[in-house]
């Protein structure tokens, strides 16, 4: 992967985070996020299911999930979908943390 593409997944990452912290407490559905991410010009409809998985993952118990999903760890996404953030990412937005894989 070259540098502009790691470049480009950590600001759909940052949007993505920015997007659910901004309509926080209450959730965010999968269709906002992707029309978020069109209308800043990130993506015109690609699938955002991998940095969701990355801002969900909740396999490592020294990093929690930045964002959570209405039903769990997603398997498939769909519009309807619901995103919460978590306490560790609002740390995240707050700069309380770091993350060098999300551009905030």
């Amino acid at each position: 992967m070259n540098k502009a593409e790691v470049l480009k997944n950590r600001q759909y990452r940052g949007q993505i985070m920015r997007m659910v912290a901004l309509f926080q407490p209450a959730p965010v559905t999968i269709k906002q996020l992707r029309l978020s991410l069109q209308e800043y010009g990130l993506t015109y409809g690609a699938d955002i299911a991998q940095y969701i998985h990355y801002l969900a993952d909740d396999s490592d118990k020294k990093n929690p999930p930045y964002i959570r999903v209405e039903e769990g760890f997603l398997k498939e996404i769909a519009d309807d979908d619901k995103i919460y953030i978590t306490k560790t990412g609002i740390k995240l937005m707050e700069g309380s943390i770091t993350d060098p894989d999300v551009l905030v």
